[in-house]
């Protein structure tokens, strides 16, 4: 007999299994960070894969929004961009610490056009 409470169990087993993925996401993207800052790099292009052999289909849009609120609460600027690639940069200052020293400092907004030029000059085509 279908039970609801077996239909709940399932879905907190996946939810679960799809958390621990995403974690792994921001950990493998935690050691490029600090390997590509060890080299002098301040910024770095990086791809959410669409798929992960051995498990099973998972939201690539929550996986990319769950790292990119990781990061953002490191003090990272992170750009969602195209086809699952996510622009980090750590070379810009932390604008909220920026507020708080000068009070007249302003917001600054970044356009795609901005970022796209950010990308091509990390890497060209």
């Amino acid at each position: 007999m279908l039970r609801i409470e077996d239909l709940e169990s399932k879905r907190k087993e996946k939810a679960e299994r799809n958390h621990e993925l995403y974690k792994s996401f921001f950990f493998e993207i935690s050691k490029k960070i600090k390997s590509r800052d060890a080299l002098g790099h301040r910024n770095m292009i990086h791809r959410i894969p669409t798929i992960v052999v051995g498990f099973p289909w998972y939201d690539v849009n929550h996986a990319i929004t769950y790292v990119t609120k990781k990061l953002n609460d490191g003090g990272f600027f992170v750009y969602p961009w195209k086809d699952n690639y996510i622009y980090i940069d750590w070379s810009l200052p932390n604008n909220d610490e920026k507020q708080k020293k000068n009070k007249n400092v302003k917001n600054v907004k970044i356009s795609d056009e901005d970022i796209d030029d950010m990308i091509r000059k990390i890497n060209p085509q």
